[in-house]
């Protein structure tokens, strides 16, 4: 096994009035807001949109330096360590 862990997606657009555009976009939102405080992220390949299915990958981190850079936020004194907890509090360290 490689590095990361990369699992292929496909799924099916409830709402076939929406727009191609419009479906993609909402997707990605949804995957980035529920993938936040896991070790899983969108590929930035993004997601593609074809006959009503939006396909894609997610990456899983499992290295520590890997899992280190996903909570990382730059500050003006430097990095600064983030994550939020159950409630959605955030912790900074």
């Amino acid at each position: 096994m490689g590095q990361y862990v990369i699992i292929p997606f496909t799924v099916q657009e409830a709402n076939s009035k929406r727009k191609e555009y419009d479906t993609t976009n909402a997707l990605k939102k949804l995957l980035k807001i529920t993938l936040e405080n896991t070790n899983w992220r969108l590929m930035t390949d993004g997601v593609s949109y074809r006959l009503g299915y939006v396909y894609g990958r997610l990456k899983g981190y499992e290295t520590e330096e890997d899992l280190a850079s996903l909570f990382r936020v730059k500050t003006p004194n430097g990095n600064q360590w983030t994550m939020k907890n159950d409630k959605g509090d955030e912790i900074k360290f």
